[in-house]
């Protein structure tokens, strides 16, 4: 890489930008001239004509070609060119490292451009600066600002409707890592957050007692599970992982250990994802697949914080269900294994649920399977329509009727997530 960053580069461009302009400049001076070697003599057309001199170049017999000068508009054209290029690269940047009299450059631009913005809308920033977030949230002008906010520095891992993926929590619901409180959301956001569990294969001291670990979580938010698997995982749990998780399973909002019991998931709650979970532990540097949440402080400042915050409290956090019972869904995403297209029990928890909301309403469910760009193209649309059949089957079995579903043609996924999102099937009540 050294080659490549040496200073000799920028002479070499230097050198060759400026050998570049001399040259159209001589080509120009070159060109000016009104003999050309081999040049002949002829009479010019037309009674008392004079002679005229030719370049010597003739074309079926008598085309021949002038040797006249160039006009002296186009030289002049030509020339302020080559004076406008030198002017350009003496004020702005063009010669390798040189940065030009005017020290501009794209970063500056768009400093200078954010700046003036953010001037200009300062007074409106300051007003909602000095409201209680929850009041901002209750502000449909500063909610619309907050949401523009969203969807250009965090919908891309939340989801423009802010509902999440496989690694990147849902913030509609009521199940929140390290709170839901206004203040909590807005630390969040300034500061980023990166939970991290830790390996714990080796302390729990073998695969059959993390199988019956998985076994007493599955047991803990009600998931099919073998029940004496369940009460030999209880011991290694309550020893091991209690101290995040709780006894109870209801997780530590101060260590951002999520709750166990509420059947909301991260990463799913397959038994080889919760298995991988134990095994390799959760931690951004280690596992591929876990993801952190950035900080944006830096990026956003305290006034588009405050606005950001209110508007993602007002999706969750602020909107509480009641007491003991889940908000009713919107939507659902319906993962699937490895070239599978079979409804799991935890899948079709959710697509019940979806289900009660829809027949409690009057929309219609939309179905879309999504796959990615590897291997057949139809063989993975095939597979990604048995999908949404089964996703169908299942919520007719809920007691949708078939004529409130509407299935969409496959997708191929673009987003994050890893090979899980190019394996889901999503769900939206419109």
């Amino acid at each position: 890489m050294s080659d490549f960053t040496s200073n000799f580069w920028n002479w070499y461009i230097i050198g060759l930008t400026l050998a570049s302009i001399a040259f159209c400049a001589w080509l120009l001076v070159s060109m000016a001239k009104t003999t050309v070697m081999g040049g002949t003599k002829v009479p010019a057309a037309g009674p008392g004509g004079k002679e005229v001199e030719t370049t010597g170049h003739t074309w079926d017999g008598d085309l021949a070609e002038f040797n006249n000068p160039l006009p002296r508009w186009w030289m002049w054209l030509f020339w302020i060119t080559i004076f406008f290029s030198l002017g350009y690269l003496l004020l702005y940047p063009g010669l390798g490292k040189l940065p030009g009299m005017l020290q501009w450059s794209t970063a500056g631009a768009y400093a200078k451009e954010s700046a003036a913005m953010d001037a200009k809308v300062k007074p409106l920033y300051d007003k909602y600066l000095t409201m209680d977030l929850k009041q901002v949230s209750a502000d449909a002008a500063a909610r619309g600002m907050g949401e523009r906010i969203f969807l250009n520095h965090c919908a891309q891992c939340h989801g423009s409707d802010a509902g999440g993926a496989r690694g990147f929590p849902s913030l509609r619901d009521a199940d929140w890592l390290y709170g839901g409180a206004p203040e909590t959301i807005k630390e969040s956001v300034a500061n980023g957050r990166m939970g991290v569990m830790p390996a714990l294969g080796a302390a729990l001291g073998g695969a059959d007692n993390i199988k019956n670990v998985v076994a007493y979580v599955h047991s803990l938010s009600g998931l099919p599970h073998d029940g004496t698997k369940a009460q030999l995982g209880r011991v290694q749990y309550e020893t091991v992982c209690a101290a995040c998780h709780g006894v109870d399973g209801k997780g530590n909002q101060a260590l951002g250990a999520p709750n166990l019991t509420d059947r909301i998931w991260l990463y799913g709650s397959s038994e080889a994802v919760i298995t991988e979970g134990i095994m390799k532990g959760r931690n951004v540097s280690a596992t591929p697949g876990t993801t952190t949440m950035p900080a944006f402080k830096d990026q956003l400042g305290p006034a588009k914080i405050h606005l950001v915050a209110a508007y993602v409290w007002g999706l969750g956090a602020g909107a509480q269900p009641a007491a003991g019972a889940l908000p009713a869904p919107a939507a659902a995403k319906v993962y699937f294994d490895t070239g599978k297209a079979d409804v799991t029990a935890e899948a079709t928890k959710a697509l019940t649920d979806l289900a009660a909301a829809a027949k409690a309403g009057s929309g219609t469910l939309s179905i879309t399977g999504f796959h990615d760009a590897t291997g057949s193209l139809q063989a993975n649309q095939d597979l990604a329509k048995q999908r949404a059949f089964s996703v169908r089957d299942t919520l007719k079995a809920a007691g949708v009727p078939e004529d409130r579903i509407e299935l969409k043609k496959p997708e191929q996924t673009t987003g994050t997530g890893g090979d899980a999102e190019a394996r889901r099937v999503e769900v939206t009540l419109r």
